[in-house]
């Protein structure tokens, strides 16, 4: 996520139009992290629900914003690459 927003869009599509899938199951925790770590009765109310959907677009943010400083030494790959295996 915050690899796409940092570039302009079609740079981005450009150079990564060749990228294989990512083949293994990591959790997907840009669209299901509050779901699967919050109850259920939150997203119950529409107004909240929408609340907690923008709140977990900045906590992917916040998470997604250490890749910086994982990536730091590794100078092979973009410093927002996101397809570790661990």
């Amino acid at each position: 996520m915050i690899e796409e927003k940092v570039h302009i869009k079609e740079l981005y599509e450009l150079s990564h139009r060749h990228d294989a899938p990512v083949t293994d199951n990591r959790f997907d925790y840009e669209n299901k992290l509050f779901k699967k770590s919050l109850s259920g009765s939150m997203f119950k109310n529409e107004t909240t629900n929408e609340y907690l959907m923008k709140l977990q677009e900045m906590q992917v943010w916040m998470l997604e914003s250490v890749l910086v400083a994982r990536n730091y030494w590794n100078y092979t790959v973009s410093k927002y690459y996101n397809k570790h295996t661990n």
